[in-house]
């Protein structure tokens, strides 16, 4: 009780800590042919939670008939075959098992299917599950950011053409790919022009704040992998020479009781670091929401790349960690233990306060360590 007392920093992880982790995908935006050219269209999502009923703006239900080949299509294949959340239904409603990203990719594919008649939680992944089968996967890891599976269609086992499905986070995955294919099916290379549209895009979309997945997918034959999957060092080449299909937005409101609770935190004159693997562009949007970088200008914002902080020299790590509130992005879990034991040694007292196995490193270094969300933690009876 003495050292809560004493805290004078608190380091937090963003997703379901500062945030709900009540994963809804609110945007597609995919490459359409728009008069002479081409042009990145974002399609708004309806909807909340994991219902999976709601209209994709400008995109009906017929399309994955009319077009086969087509992008939507894509969007719906890498959302089921890709995913190992599994959507059900209850007297209560609408919920998954599972990651909750994985859950809005679900929600998003029942939406954009065909099936729309039946109120089943998973009607249209049950039509896509009897025509197609998921064999091989190549597990997400932080390397990569990235996960595939490897899929063929049922009645056709002896076929010799395969499908990869990829999502994952779209600054490492864009590099991996070599062309992008309209939302018509046509399939044209990913120039230099076009990778700025994309990028344009995911910074735009990563601003409101949303969270951003990349899908792409790779033609294959049978054999073209054999030997190849048994060695997880061979999964970054064998997600190269991809097609870029679409970018999904995925929206993690901010908590509410964790607003309050920063309020607080200020009047205590506690400092807030938040560190989060999320994109950069995700976190600022967040910090800003919740108070946490409100009163600082945006030319003077303390808000880093977890590389970015790190490659710099250590008396300036110091002196940065030394005052205000921070938030850093892009991090990994051992960048998190860093931040907190380098705040030790400047004499701050810091609690860690986070609810995933990520985050467990830091917890063990802070002076107080909690898997609890915000309000748990911030019983200001204690101070």
């Amino acid at each position: 009780m003495e050292t809560l007392g004493c805290v004078s920093v608190i380091a937090t992880d963003k997703t379901g800590t500062l945030t709900t982790n009540q994963m809804t995908a609110v945007s597609l935006a995919m490459l359409e042919k728009q008069g002479m050219g081409y042009a990145i269209v974002e399609h708004a999502i309806n909807g909340t939670s994991y219902e999976p009923f709601g209209e994709v703006q400008g995109i009906g239900t017929e399309e994955v008939q009319i077009s086969p080949q087509g992008t939507v299509s894509d969007v719906i294949a890498i959302s089921f075959g890709c995913n190992d959340a599994e959507l059900i239904q209850s007297e209560d409603g609408f919920s998954i098992i599972g990651e909750p990203t994985e859950g809005a990719l679900l929600t998003l594919a029942e939406k954009l299917g065909k099936e729309q008649a039946s109120p089943s939680a998973d009607r249209n992944r049950r039509v896509w599950n009897n025509q197609w089968e998921r064999y091989a996967t190549l597990d997400f890891d932080r390397k990569r950011k990235s996960m595939s599976s490897l899929c063929r269609p049922r009645d056709q086992a002896s076929s010799e053409m395969h499908r990869l499905l990829v999502k994952g986070a779209p600054n490492l995955l864009l590099g991996k790919c070599s062309h992008v294919k309209l939302r018509d099916g046509q399939v044209t290379e990913l120039t230099p022009a076009l990778r700025e549209d994309f990028e344009r895009v995911i910074s735009s979309l990563s601003s409101r704040p949303l969270r951003c997945l990349l899908l792409a997918v790779k033609e294959a034959r049978s054999d073209q992998f054999e030997g190849a999957l048994d060695n997880v060092d061979n999964f970054a080449s064998i997600e190269s020479d991809l097609t870029a299909v679409a970018i999904v937005g995925i929206k993690d409101p901010a908590r509410l009781d964790a607003l309050k609770s920063i309020e607080l935190c200020k009047q205590a004159g506690i400092r807030i670091v938040m560190i989060t693997g999320d994109a950069h562009g995700t976190a600022v949007a967040i910090a800003k929401e919740l108070n946490i970088l409100s009163d600082v200008p945006s030319t003077e914002l303390k808000a880093y790349e977890g590389r970015d902080f790190f490659s710099k020299a250590e008396e300036e790590q110091r002196s940065l960690l030394s005052e205000g509130n921070l938030v850093f992005s892009r991090t990994e879990p051992t960048d998190k233990q860093k931040i907190v034991k380098m705040l030790q040694s400047l004499g701050e007292v810091p609690a860690m306060t986070g609810d995933g196995v990520n985050d467990a490193p830091a917890l063990r270094q802070a002076n107080i360590g909690t898997l609890s969300r915000w309000p748990k933690l911030m019983s200001f009876d204690n101070f």
